[in-house]
């Protein structure tokens, strides 16, 4: 009994009539931009990725038109130089040091200028 109660119960349930409620979200989205890098003591280039949000897919629009600074708390300024589709690459010269703070500015072609908080470079963690 208890089986075809739920049985009756959940052909209830599935077949039931549920109303489409249009949500016009693309209306609403707004571009964010993103900017996704790091900075490390390492001999290895030093990679920033530029671009912004588009949609509810994920999809993301490269910013190849920016111009990217490097400054450290010295006063010593690098530029990022554009590669390809939003990816930029730091000048070889730079060699980042440990105890030293470090904040990137971005200026677009729009005109918006944008300004990281200086961050102080910590040492690596010691696997145990």
């Amino acid at each position: 009994m208890k089986f075809i109660s739920f049985l009756v119960f959940s052909c209830t349930i599935l077949s039931a009539c549920i109303d489409q409620i249009p949500l016009n979200i693309e209306d609403k989205i707004v571009e964010k931009l993103v900017v996704n890098g790091s900075l490390h003591d390492l001999a290895e280039p030093r990679i920033l990725r530029l671009h912004y949000t588009q949609g509810i897919e994920n999809n993301s629009i490269p910013i190849s038109s920016a111009t990217i600074f490097l400054f450290d708390d010295k006063g010593n300024s690098f530029q990022y130089e554009h590669r390809q589709d939003g990816t930029y690459i730091l000048d070889g010269r730079f060699v980042a040091e440990v105890g030293r703070s470090y904040y990137i500015t971005i200026q677009l072609a729009n005109g918006k200028k944008y300004i990281s908080t200086p961050e102080k470079m910590l040492p690596a963690i010691e696997p145990e």
